[in-house]
């Protein structure tokens, strides 16, 4: 009789995918994305003549949260993110990037 480990299996195997590499194909690095909203969410701080202490208020951080948040250097929740995009009055959407502003910053 086979066995559920494949042994003497006289069938196709399943497909058991591959975890996406560190690095490759098109899978965004967890910094790199971190970087990216960061970037938009500073562009949209200042767009909107907001302070770093305005956003901080906000998700109940402080002001040197959203500094390492613009930097890339701290995830945010997804919660922090939407709280973040109604203060910028833009969408989550938006500021990921899955979604492209418009001029002003509007959707």
């Amino acid at each position: 009789m086979d066995s559920p480990q494949g042994h003497g299996q006289t069938g196709p195997r399943p497909h058991c995918p591959r975890p996406p590499e560190k690095s490759g194909g098109n899978v965004m690095r967890v910094d790199e994305l971190n970087s990216k909203i960061g970037s938009r969410i500073r562009a949209f701080r200042i767009l909107r003549g907001l302070s770093a202490d305005d956003l901080a208020e906000v998700i109940g951080v402080k002001k040197n949260s959203i500094t390492r948040i613009e930097a890339g250097r701290l995830s945010i929740t997804a919660a922090q993110l939407v709280l973040i995009a109604q203060k910028l009055s833009t969408t989550s959407s938006v500021l990921t990037g899955e979604q492209p502003a418009t001029e002003g910053g509007e959707v």
